[in-house]
Formats: C-alpha cells, sequence, structure tokens
C-alpha cells in the first residue's frame, strides 16, 4: 500500500515507522508544530506537505531551516539542497510566505560611526538606528540618518564617515560672524576689542584652527608674546597643516633668539624662505654666541657690543639677551642706561605673563642687583621674589636671601642711628654688609656712624669703598670730605667740597663748608688762622640733596 492511499504524512525532520493503521493520527497538524519548535519561529510560515494528495511522493527526510549568519546585518538565503514539493500549490504558497517573512526581517545591528582618535578630530556616534538588510531600503534608512544627525553631532572639526565635508556647528552662521567682526576689528586697529571676539569664536568651536591663528596675531600687534605663541601652538594642535600658524611661530621665535624653533617652523609653514630670514637667523646664532662666551670671560665691552648687534638683528623680545646686555652695562658702571633698558622690559606687555620663563627670571635678578646697588631694598626684595617666581633656582633663591638680609638690616640701622645710637647703627650697617659686601649704600651709612663715633679713618676707608662702586656717589664723597677736614686734611677736602660745590652749584651747606675748608687752608699757610669748626652734617642724609 502506498503511503499516499493511507492518508499518511510525515513532517520534516522526523522519519516515522510504518506498522498498520492504527498508527495513522487523527489530527496530523498537531506532528507538525511539534517538530518546528526547535526551529526559528517563523509562525505564519505552516510546512504541510501532505496537504495534498500530490505530495505523497515527494516527502523529504531533511528538516527545513534558515540558519542565521554571525556576520553583521546579513542573513543567508535558503540551502539550495532542501527538496520543495513542486506539485504542491498549497506547499509552494507556504515557502513564498517564509521567504517574504526572511525579507521583511531588520537586523539587529545598530548603525554606528567608529570614533577617530586622531589629532583634533573625532567622529560622533549616532545611536539607536536600525537599518533594513536591502540594500534600497538600507540606503534610504542611511540617507534618512545622516541627513538627520549631520548638524546634530557636531564636535570640533569631526568628520563623519560617509560624509565629505566636515561638520558644522550648530549655529555656523554666528561663528563666522563673530570671527569677521574679529577680523574687522582687527584691520582697524583695535586690537584688544578683537581677542573678545576670536575668544567667543574659539568657545563655540574650539578645534577651529584659523580661530586660533586670528587670535595670535592679534596678541602679536598688543606684544603679547608669550600668549601668542601658545595660541599658535593650539592651532597646530587642531590642524598640524596650518601654514599661518607655522609661519607666524617661526617670526616670534626670530624675535626670542631661539633660532633652531625657528627655522624648524618655517620648514613646516611650507612657504620659500628667502635667503634674506635665512642669513639673518644665521647672524643672531653667530652673534649670540659670542655674546656668551665674552661673558665667560668678564669682557663685558664685549658682551655689550655682541648683545646690541644681536637685538638689532632682529632678538627684541628675549629678557634673557635684554638680561645680559644690561649686565654688561651695569658692569660697566653705566648704571642709569642699565635700569632705563631693565626699566623698560619689565613694564612691557610681556612682562606681565606669569608664565615661569628663565629669561624673565634673569632679567628679575639683574633688577634686583640694580635696586640694591641703588639703595633701594624694598624694591629689591620684590624683584628677587619674582625671580623666585618665574624660576626657582639656586641663584634666584640666594639674591632673595639677599636681598631680605640687606633690606632688614639697614632699617634696623636707620632706626638705630635716629635714635642716635651710632654704635648700634654702625652694626647693624656691617650686618647688611654680610650679604652684600660691596653695597655702596651700606658702606656709606656706616662710614656716616663711625664718623659720629670719631673713627674718622675708618670712615674715609668704607667712603673710598663706597666710592669704588659708584664713582658719582655724592653722599659718600661728602662724608669723606667731612672726614678729611676732621682730620684736618685740608687739601683732601677741599677736592671733595669743589667736586660737590660743581655738582650742586646752589646748595648753601657745601657752600659754606667750602668757604671753611678754603679759610682753614690759607691759615695753615700763614696767612689766616682758623674761624670756626667745620660744621658737622646732620643725620644720615647729610645736606639738602
Amino acid at each position: 500500500m502506498g503511503l499516499g492511499t493511507c492518508g499518511l504524512y510525515v513532517p520534516f525532520g522526523k522519519k516515522k515507522t510504518i506498522v498498520g493503521h492504527e498508527h495513522l493520527s487523527p489530527n496530523p497538524q498537531k506532528y507538525v508544530s511539534d517538530s518546528f519548535e526547535s526551529s526559528p519561529s517563523y509562525s505564519n510560515t505552516n510546512m504541510l506537505c501532505s496537504k495534498s494528495p500530490s505530495d505523497r511522493n515527494l516527502v523529504t527526510e531533511k528538516e527545513y531551516r534558515h540558519r542565521r549568519s554571525s556576520s553583521v546585518g546579513n542573513i543567508h538565503k535558503p540551502p539550495r539542497n532542501i527538496l520543495i514539493p513542486g506539485r504542491s500549490s498549497d506547499a509552494s504558497q507556504a515557502v513564498k510566505r517564509a521567504s517574504q517573512a526572511d525579507r521583511d526581517l531588520l537586523t539587529e545591528k545598530k548603525f554606528h560611526h567608529q570614533r577617530s582618535f586622531s589629532q583634533g578630530n573625532c567622529y560622533e556616534t549616532p545611536q539607536n538606528n536600525l537599518v533594513p538588510i536591502r540594500a534600497s531600503d538600507a540606503n534610504q534608512a542611511a540617507k534618512q540618518c545622516l541627513s538627520s544627525t549631520r548638524c546634530q553631532y557636531y564636535g570640533h572639526g569631526n568628520i563623519i564617515k560617509g560624509l565629505n565635508s566636515v561638520t558644522k556647528p550648530q549655529n555656523p552662521e554666528s561663528v563666522e560672524e563673530i570671527n569677521n567682526l574679529g577680523n574687522m576689528k582687527y584691520r582697524m586697529g583695535n586690537f584688544k576689542e578683537a581677542i573678545p571676539l576670536y575668544d567667543k569664536a574659539i568657545a563655540l568651536c574650539p578645534q577651529n584652527a584659523a580661530f586660533h591663528s586670528n587670535k595670535a596675531a592679534a596678541l602679536i600687534s598688543l606684544g603679547r608674546l608669550t600668549e601668542a605663541v601658545e595660541e599658535c601652538l593650539k592651532a597646530i594642535k587642531c590642524d598640524p597643516s596650518c601654514s599661518r600658524a607655522h609661519y607666524r611661530l617661526g617670526t616670534l621665535y626670530t624675535r626670542f633668539g631661539q633660532v633652531d624653533d625657528a627655522s624648524w617652523h618655517f620648514e613646516l609653514s611650507g612657504k620659500n624662505i628667502c635667503s634674506e630670514i635665512r642669513q639673518r637667523l644665521l647672524r643672531i646664532e653667530a652673534h649670540y654666541v659670542n655674546t656668551n662666551k665674552a661673558r665667560k670671560v668678564k669682557d663685558w665691552d664685549g658682551v655689550l657690543r655682541e648683545s646690541t648687534l644681536c637685538i638689532e638683528a632682529g632678538v627684541d623680545a628675549s629678557n634673557q639677551l635684554v638680561a645680559l646686555k644690561a649686565e654688561a652695562l651695569f658692569k660697566l658702571r653705566r648704571v642709569d642706561e642699565a635700569f632705563e633698558l631693565v626699566n623698560a622690559a619689565s613694564h612691557s606687555e610681556e612682562s606681565r605673563v606669569t608664565k615661569p620663563c628663565k629669561g624673565t627670571a634673569c632679567l628679575l635678578i639683574i633688577e634686583t642687583k640694580l635696586n640694591l646697588y641703588l639703595g633701594r631694598f624694598e624694591k629689591g626684595v620684590k624683584s628677587a621674589e619674582r625671580a623666585v617666581d618665574m624660576d626657582s633656582t639656586r641663584k634666584s633663591l640666594k639674591w632673595l636671601k639677599k636681598a631680605r638680609g640687606a633690606a632688614d638690616a639697614r632699617k634696623c640701622g636707620n632706626s638705630f642711628y635716629k635714635d642716635q645710637k651710632y654704635l648700634e647703627a654702625c652694626t647693624m650697617f656691617g650686618h647688611g654688609l654680610q650679604y652684600v659686601p660691596t653695597n655702596n649704600v651700606l658702606l656709606c651709612d656706616r662710614a656716616s656712624c663711625r664718623s659720629k663715633l670719631g673713627q674718622w679713618e675708618m670712615a674715609i676707608e668704607d667712603c673710598n669703598a663706597a666710592l669704588r662702586e659708584r664713582p658719582n656717589f655724592h653722599k659718600a664723597l661728602l662724608w669723606r670730605a667731612h672726614s678729611y677736614a676732621r682730620l684736618r686734611r685740608w687739601e683732601d677736602s677741599l677736592k671733595d667740597y669743589s667736586a660737590l660745590s660743581k655738582e650742586f652749584p646752589g646748595d648753601e651747606f657745601i657752600a659754606s663748608s667750602l668757604d671753611q675748608v678754603q679759610m682753614e687752608l690759607k691759615a695753615q699757610t700763614g696767612r689766616f688762622s682758623s674761624l670756626e669748626p667745620i660744621v658737622e652734617t646732620n643725620g644720615i642724609e647729610g645736606s639738602s640733596w
């Protein structure tokens, strides 16, 4: 008996043994549903193979399954080796319905843009976007997804994978307008007004190299060169190929005297560097080397000459070079020029930068020396403290200790002198000289105390030491003239008073002292007798000047 005559059906994947009509099930659909529980849940697909009598010779023993691929978002087509009942209209319709169900499935893989960690760029990641498997539907969904997130996921000049242009900020027109307004202020010469506009544009678009470069140009015009260097470096970090930022850095490093860095950034700018710039860099390097060589052998004339040539070659913003020139002027007793040079550098825009800088610290140490030399001890302490803040080296700490010790000793000495405690005052001035042994002000103060104590010879020694350090120190010259007169060395006293009279022709005290010395000198030669003793000077300051 054939299988078809018994009305038997066999579900896919289950082999049935026939022993008679007692095994025939009155409900064939039950076996079909049991056999498909472990396969993918295609509930709308009923694979009934024996529903039509034409299928009784075409029953397969292989289970029909769709296997899902492990690759992202792809489903393989049904296997080709499965026998499909070709003569059954119902079975064919069931297979068609199963294929249609597969075509309608969506992948569970989300659409992700990978984030790139290249310098200055990052890619945003739109979340929860399901992409259909079919090409037409997938393309349409991807277009909708990208169009909806193009401006939503803006960040720092990002490039979204799949787009050909850089993403734009949330309100790109306002950012460009702010930058253009800053450019207009810059062209008008209103550099201080342009900087806040550039800052606002940078806040909206931090990874825009052009905005940082524009701000650097404004800072250069204001003389804030260290800040300009920082902005150029930020621009290069955003865009390593930013030609203007590299060229501006080359110019800035030239003004700072950093020849190697300047040459490197000129090369990276991609512009043809003319021979004039190259020759200038070579001249700067040669003068700088010669300056350091002259300083090592204490050739202060050579230091002054080479440092001046280096500044004239274009290094006009190097505080270290200014410090070398000021030190040379100081050693050559051209204190006024040195102080003027240091004062101009310390009041420039560049000196207001609080960032630690070795060149600025060297300049502040020279300023400390000049203030101590001129008797401005409190200012010297402040300069030394700033030097330590800039560069806490052994040298800066040493000069801070010297300035504080000398300032405290002089303050105490002046207090004792005003109370007419000349011995205690002399001791305190001597204590201050332990910190700065050749300080002309402390030497002169001690000479005044010794003169009050009647120690004329020792007073003259202190005055001579002070005048060796500062030849035109009129206070020391006055105390020496007075001490010479007390020792009745009229000729020496006459020389000093005559020099003071030329410097201060209208000073009554100097004039009367000079007249008395002249009379004593004439009396000593037998022409006139002595009239009255030389009037002593009052206080540390001596005469009215």
